[in-house]
């Protein structure tokens, strides 16, 4: 045998240190990411980290496109992290990362990473809005989005001060059945995307649905007129309402009893003899396609007839029950104002009252708002201003006289006459951060033809420093297009909702 030379044996040795190194550089000898995580993930853009791999010299990002049922490559990098924005709202994706060295001036890559599943949430639902509604139910809609399994809709619980899942839906839209009538519900919507589990999108902005039917009746009074062997009961309604049931508690059963029906926000209780207590409560009802629905009772009001309530100061029964000269006094709004059906209402009102006012030392700024309705003239006049040395505050009148009257003379509103209103008197303050306005009394939402407030000062000449912030319910939309040209004639702006007419007199 020949001996091999030394020349034969260096190239032999070099052949088997290349063929070592092909075998130490295959990819299970490179150290793989350590674990592949994902962190915030939005229609923005999804990030991923990663642990770093041992003596790696950079990382290369995949993504599995499924309609081609392979995995590609998104990024190679030096980091430690990479976020992908091409991605859509909806979308699933899967993503793995490999470690990499180079080796003899070759890049060899290390085993795949755990790989990650991704659900980009929906965007917010937009344009949600009410499409109808009656006594039970809310039908809404908003704008579609595409990739999305569905939506859920939320309504909000005032008791846990929480918004509850309602129904789920396929598509755009949905009704919201059982509800209660005449009830102000607050509705979002968020879309939501199901791949193996359920990511949801934001909440929509908050809308207020209100379903046809009875507003519930607030603010309760009765009171107690032993002279006339009656009691009167007076409350705050809604426009919405058809009309009104009184109930009285009957002790003896342990039961309420309905008394009456009104269509008014007031109910006198006449033929009443025994000295007792009596309780009352009120709910509302409509009727809608033949069926009657009917609001909660009103809190109930619980009222003394005495005989011995009644003052002997010299003056008649009748003129204490209606308050002395017609007027009454509020405790709780700490204001003087007039009683339902004083003296003054057999008067009317005419424009000259108004020209005599200084003589008797009374002071205002006033407003006429005319108009026609049903073949009558009517008229609802503001005041606001001092009256007497004493006192200051605000008068709101409605009155009505027939077209064809040539004397502008005017009646106080009939009973079917009156109008629904509430007002807040305001009074402003000069502090020193600057100018606010003070609310100085309230008079309740109920049944007027005159609705005053006054309290103790002066404030004589200083009209501007005084307003009216009101709402007054027309009777329909012919009485809403009549008053509310009037209030532009005299420059006066108002919103609507329904019949109420909000505008403020300054």
């Amino acid at each position: 045998m020949k001996q091999i030379s030394s020349r034969a044996l260096a190239l032999m040795m070099a052949l088997l240190i290349l063929m070592s190194s092909a075998v130490w550089t295959t990819a299970a000898d490179v150290a793989p990411v350590g674990k592949l995580s994902v962190g915030t993930i939005s229609a923005k853009g999804v990030s991923l980290s990663w642990t770093k791999a041992d003596k790696a010299y950079g990382y290369r990002v995949y993504r599995y496109v499924a309609a081609e049922e392979q995995w590609k490559a998104l990024k190679t990098t030096g980091e430690l992290s990479y976020t992908d924005t091409d991605v859509t709202a909806g979308g699933v994706y899967y993503y793995s990362v490999k470690a990499y060295r180079y080796i003899n001036s070759k890049a060899v890559f290390s085993e795949s990473s755990n790989y990650v599943k991704v659900i980009v949430p929906p965007e917010k639902v937009t344009g949600v809005r009410v499409v109808a509604y009656n006594e039970s139910s809310i039908s809404l809609s908003w704008t579609k989005q595409q990739n999305v399994t569905g939506y859920m809709v939320y309504i909000y619980n005032p008791t846990s001060r929480k918004y509850q899942l309602r129904s789920t839906v396929k598509g755009n839209n949905c009704i919201l059945t059982n509800l209660q009538s005449g009830t102000e519900y607050k509705v979002v919507v968020k879309a939501y995307v199901e791949h193996g589990y359920t990511v949801t999108g934001d909440f929509s902005t908050v809308i207020t649905a209100t379903t046809k039917g009875p507003v519930t009746p607030t603010k309760l009074k009765g009171t107690s007129y032993p002279s006339k062997g009656h009691i009167e009961l007076t409350w705050q309604g809604s426009y919405t309402n058809s009309g009104y049931i009184v109930y009285q508690y009957d002790s003896t059963k342990g039961m309420w009893k309905e008394i009456a029906r009104t269509k008014s926000a007031k109910h006198t209780v006449t033929g009443i003899t025994e000295t007792s207590t009596y309780t009352f409560a009120v709910c509302s009802y409509t009727v809608s396609d033949g069926k009657t629905y009917l609001s909660d009772k009103s809190h109930y009001v619980t009222v003394s007839f005495k005989s011995s309530d009644l003052p002997d100061n010299g003056y008649s029964q009748d003129m204490a029950e209606k308050g002395i000269f017609g007027y009454l006094y509020d405790a709780e709004e700490k204001c003087f104002y007039t009683a339902s059906d004083p003296w003054q209402r057999l008067i009317g009102y005419n424009a000259i009252f108004d020209v005599c006012a200084p003589f008797t030392f009374i002071d205002f700024d006033t407003v006429r708002l005319d108009f026609k309705y049903k073949g009558k003239d009517w008229r609802v006049q503001l005041w606001k201003g001092q009256y007497g040395f004493a006192f200051y505050g605000c008068e709101v009148g409605v009155y009505t006289k027939p077209s064809d009257r040539k004397l502008a003379h005017y009646n106080c509103a009939s009973d079917d006459e009156l109008l629904m209103m509430e007002l807040d008197f305001l009074q402003k303050k000069n502090t020193v951060t600057g100018e606010s306005w003070v609310k100085k009394f309230s008079r309740p939402y109920g049944s007027y033809w005159w609705c005053t407030g006054f309290i103790p000062g002066n404030i004589f000449g200083n009209f501007q420093n005084l307003k009216l912030d009101m709402r007054i319910t027309m009777k329909d939309y012919e009485m809403l297009s009549g008053f509310t040209s009037a209030l532009s004639k005299n420059g006066i702006h108002y919103t609507i909702k329904g019949l109420d007419v909000y505008f403020i007199y300054a």
